[in-house]
């Protein structure tokens, strides 16, 4: 996944949004397989092929690295780790959708759950400072 998308985002709610949403573009274009091989490829293997799926995760863990790398822009670098791990959960989710055959709206009512859970999530600490 190319997280080039990431860039110029101005907030982290941002950030989130625009992964998703190129993610979601991804996982629905007509021209190309539904899904993510990266996301979804190799889950389950037989011994020969390990390690084409030790490759594979690998893969995900540098996509999760990365994500975190970008989100650190806007946040500390656990809360950063533990983001990205939830988000790579989400978009493996979304990788599943697309392939069993959910519509890019459906997806991106997906993704804008996400998106307004962590807005909540955000809001949180202020709501606390004011009471």
């Amino acid at each position: 996944m190319d997280l080039s998308a990431l860039n110029g985002a101005t907030t982290l709610l941002e950030a989130v949004s625009r992964l998703l949403d190129e993610a979601v573009k991804a996982a629905t274009d007509s021209r190309r397989e539904r899904g993510c091989m990266v996301a979804i490829g190799m889950l389950d293997c037989q011994p020969d092929h390990t390690a084409l799926a030790r490759g594979m995760t690998t893969r995900r863990n540098v996509l999760i690295n990365g994500i975190a790398m970008k989100l650190q822009c806007w946040t500390s670098p656990d809360r950063a780790a533990a983001l990205a791990r939830y988000l790579s959960a989400v978009l493996q989710g979304l990788s599943v959708q697309a392939r069993d055959g959910a519509t890019m709206s459906e997806l991106q009512l997906v993704a804008a759950q996400v998106v307004t859970g962590l807005a909540a999530q955000e809001a949180l600490p202020q709501i606390a400072a004011t009471r």
